[in-house]
């Protein structure tokens, strides 16, 4: 028995390190469902060890009928958090072997559910590629990824009504859909999250320009961190979008379910290309809207570089973003135009010119410099003009031009290049 114990340990390959294999050098990874439930892959008895390998044991693990349930350590990097996992199955946080499931109590049956679903995504895969030696994790990721452009594009066609040619884009929808799919920029976790735009900034910082605070930044946030805070404030993710939460009375607030959806939406939120990011925070960050929870208009610049000219700017002005939303887009010298990028509402009453408009369109083509396209999101309070956002997905390409000679003048304007940013000493040849 002990040698037989001995041999298993010997053989008993560790799941996580093989899902992280090819991977590890990338911050942002693909989010792939079928790798994070890797994590906790099932073991097939017969070979010994904590999953298919490749393709061909992945054919042979599908067709036996007994299966083990083990659990393995998730690479936090991935953008998993093991603590929801470790309370309800005893796993500790460090463990790096495999562990079968004792009890199927306490959550064990959803655990369950999920290796079922990695189960089924296994047998899609294998219909659509033959069986060889090829490592699975590697299949994985090129049929997530796959999927994601597939599905990437069959979106847009359905909000925009035609195929995107994403082998000569000309429209200014077509290069932000190839951007997406393809553009692997560098800079892109500096420039792009909100919690690394303002360190992107400081080497470019133009005068009058602010930045909110940040009171705080956690991985995981609980109730007794909102004790020592000022009246108003608002809770973000630092990466992705769609997680955000505006509090003026704290008191109204059950903060152990704000909690908990922050805690389980974060470290599995995405961008518009789909990547998930493993140092995804939580910031608490200074509100500037009003006592009653307004928010302030929001000033979004789109900037095109024009190679040594000043760049073309597009002024786009959204009201009450979270309510009942309006828009409406402006040029440079405040003119408005009879263009739409999306499906909101255009103001009733037009918006009044801002005062410090001037400063703004300064100040958005002195920080775009380096971008060939890039959305610079900014507000104006009380004579103060504070920083955003920098955003090179606008709207994730799924917002539909309101006429095709717009979305052809628009992609004339932008000298499409990738990655989208590149610094502007490099680009002159230091």
């Amino acid at each position: 028995m002990m040698t037989s114990a001995k041999k298993s340990e010997r053989t008993r390959i560790d799941w996580s390190a093989q899902c992280g294999a090819g991977l590890s050098q990338n911050r942002i990874k693909p989010v792939s469902e079928a790798i994070n439930h890797a994590q906790f892959a099932l073991q097939m008895p017969e070979l010994r060890h904590g999953g298919p390998m490749n393709l061909d044991q992945c054919a042979m693990w599908l067709k036996c009928e007994t299966i083990g349930v083990p659990l393995g350590e998730c690479r936090l990097e991935q953008g998993m958090r093991l603590d929801h996992y470790t309370r309800k199955t005893h796993i500790t946080e460090h463990s790096t072997g495999f562990t079968h499931l004792a009890n199927r109590k306490h959550g064990a049956l959803d655990m369950l559910g999920k290796l079922a679903a990695y189960r089924s995504r296994l047998s899609r895969l294998l219909l659509r590629r033959p069986t060889t030696n090829q490592p699975l994790h590697e299949a994985l990721v090129y049929t997530e990824l796959e999927d994601f452009r597939s599905e990437k594009i069959a979106r847009f066609e359905k909000r925009h009504g035609y195929t995107p040619d994403l082998t000569n884009p000309r429209l200014f929808s077509e290069k932000l859909l190839t951007r997406i799919l393809n553009d692997r920029d560098p800079f892109y976790t500096q420039y792009g999250t909100k919690l690394n735009a303002p360190e992107f900034l400081k080497v470019r910082m133009p005068r009058g320009l602010s930045i909110a605070k940040i009171y705080k930044v956690k991985e995981r946030i609980t109730p007794s961190d909102f004790g020592d805070l000022p009246a108003a404030f608002v809770l973000k993710s630092s990466f992705g979008s769609g997680l955000n939460h505006v509090i003026t009375d704290l008191a109204s607030v059950d903060l152990d379910r704000l909690c908990q959806r922050f805690n389980d939406r974060l470290p599995n939120l995405t961008n518009a290309q789909g990547f998930t990011c493993p140092d995804n925070v939580v910031l608490f960050e200074e509100f500037l809207g009003t006592p009653d929870g307004a928010t302030p208009d929001d000033y979004k610049f789109h900037c095109f570089s024009q190679d040594g000219k000043p760049p073309q700017i597009y002024i786009q002005i959204d009201t009450d973003r979270f309510g009942n939303h309006q828009q409406s887009l402006y040029d440079q010298n405040f003119r408005l135009l009879d263009l739409r990028i999306g499906k909101a509402k255009r103001h009733r009453v037009q918006p009044s010119r801002p005062e410090s408009l001037e400063k703004m369109i300064e100040i958005s083509a002195f920080v775009s410099r380096g971008f060939d396209y890039i959305r610079v999101d900014l507000y104006s309070i009380d004579g103060r003009i504070y920083f955003g956002e920098f955003t090179p997905f606008h709207q994730g390409a799924m917002g539909p031009v309101s006429s095709r000679e717009w979305d052809m003048l628009l992609g004339e304007h932008w000298n499409f290049r990738m990655p989208a940013y590149q610094h502007p000493l490099k680009r002159q040849g230091y």
